[in-house]
């Protein structure tokens, strides 16, 4: 069975990488999870938008969970490099007059990965995740 830890130090993570590289995710709550043993056998980690059903049972507006069989075999670095790389799965709608948010979504990949990422940290940190056996982020 899944267990679902709350992970405030990935959330504080988040929250640097969000002010060091301007991550706009206007006013979304964001919450960070370790799921052990992992997410899906595959995946390192995700995000995901919380529906009606899920906000009435949380605060959050976005879940980053992340794969802790994963997790923990990773370096701060390449940690760092996932939590970017699912906060750009945040895609806030501003209107473009006032500015406002006028909805939160998710963003599909630009390439296998975001271009964002692989322009700052290269494409190999992936093949780390496909060491740990996760094929899909």
């Amino acid at each position: 069975m899944k267990q679902f830890i709350h992970a405030p130090s990935i959330e504080e993570m988040c929250k640097e990488i969000i002010k060091e590289e301007n991550i706009d995710i206007g006013n979304a709550a964001l919450g960070c999870f370790l799921v052990t043993p992992y997410v899906s056998k595959t995946i390192a980690g995700q995000c995901v938008k919380t529906n009606d059903r899920l906000r009435f049972f949380s605060t959050y507006d976005y879940i980053i969970e992340m794969s802790e069989s994963v997790w923990k075999e990773l370096d701060e670095v390449k940690q760092r490099i996932l939590c970017h790389h699912e906060l750009l799965h945040i895609h806030v709608v501003r209107d473009e007059n006032s500015g406002e948010v006028k909805k939160y979504g998710l963003k599909d990949h630009n390439i296998k990965d975001f271009r964002e990422v692989i322009e700052r940290h290269g494409l190999d940190w992936i093949d780390t995740l496909s060491d740990l056996g996760a094929t899909k982020i």
